[in-house]
């Protein structure tokens, strides 16, 4: 601005190729367009790979250097800021609790006395701190089946953790505590979970067979199942349709019926009644009994 000189811009921003021809400008760009007005500029556009003397300019060697080790090897958030915290309750069972594995016996004698640790483990896997067993910095919880049921219980039954499932269970429980066979111990913990399995999808529900009932008499409508059809529109004196079904062909028997069966009109009178006329209801077969009872069975 005020030089009697031209100022020559050479750039290798490919986006000002851009406004080397006419285009509609929104409010921002014509108050870009204004400001540089004020200027004498000429702006030309230069690949990248062609921009050899301001590449060697802007990348003086003093200003970067061939190496860059001040944060290498730091340790953002080391071990010493995270306190690892266990329930005071199931502390006091556990120091109180005298039963131990033979794994976890096996490494106490090797603290002591010196020798193999069990699990291909080493000495810097087993430590003891207020009279409580620690591996890999897991508090060790005893062979007491109540004392592990209830440490679960803590990480699976609690409204913050939710009722997660198995693996979800298993790496909220190794956070703090630790006994050999735990995964084991999780997972059948929480395949019985009441409240687990009551929210649970049934994705291969049990389809049990279909035992059709087969009638003993070859009789048509010896054997009989009926269902109701009530409380619709009266038509004729009828609000109601009653229909058998013959358990021993693939006849069906429809009847129109009132609701209630008043005792004038009881269902075995219903039945003797439509059936009066129909001869193939009342012939008795060749080897039945003409005085055998009709039986039906109620769905």
């Amino acid at each position: 601005m005020g030089s009697s000189f031209p100022v020559t811009v050479r750039s290798d921003h490919k986006n000002l190729t851009y406004f080397c021809t006419a285009q509609k400008l929104n409010r921002r760009q014509a108050r870009w367009s204004l400001y540089l007005s004020k200027f004498d500029l000429n702006l030309i556009h230069i690949p990248s790979t062609q921009m050899v003397q301001s590449d060697a300019l802007s990348r003086c060697a003093d200003l970067a250097p061939d190496t860059d080790d001040d944060n290498d090897d730091r340790t953002l958030l080391p071990d010493s800021l995270f306190v690892n915290m266990i329930d005071t309750e199931l502390n006091d069972l556990i120091r109180k609790t005298d039963q131990t594995d033979p794994i976890v016996h096996s490494a106490l004698a090797a603290l002591l006395e010196g020798g193999p640790f069990p699990m291909k483990s080493s000495l810097k896997d087993w430590h003891t701190a207020n009279e409580l067993v620690f591996y890999k910095n897991q508090c060790y919880v005893p062979d007491d089946l109540t004392l592990r049921w209830n440490v679960v219980q803590k990480y699976h039954n609690t409204v913050s953790a939710g009722h997660p499932r198995r693996l979800a269970t298993q790496i909220l429980v190794q956070r703090d505590y630790w006994w050999p066979g735990m995964a084991t111990f999780v997972q059948n913990y929480v395949d019985g979970c009441a409240i687990c399995q009551q929210h649970k999808i049934n994705r291969h529900p049990i389809c049990p067979p279909l035992q059709p009932i087969s009638p003993e008499k070859q009789r048509p409508f010896s054997l009989i199942t009926m269902d109701f059809i009530t409380e619709l529109p009266p038509s004729d004196g009828y609000d109601s349709i009653m229909a058998m079904v013959d358990q021993g062909s693939s006849k069906v028997g429809i009847f129109l019926v009132t609701k209630p069966l008043t005792p004038p009109e009881p269902l075995p009178y219903c039945l003797i009644h439509y059936t009066d006329n129909m001869d193939y209801l009342t012939k008795p077969s060749p080897t039945e009994d003409h005085n055998s009872p009709l039986t039906y069975s109620e769905n």
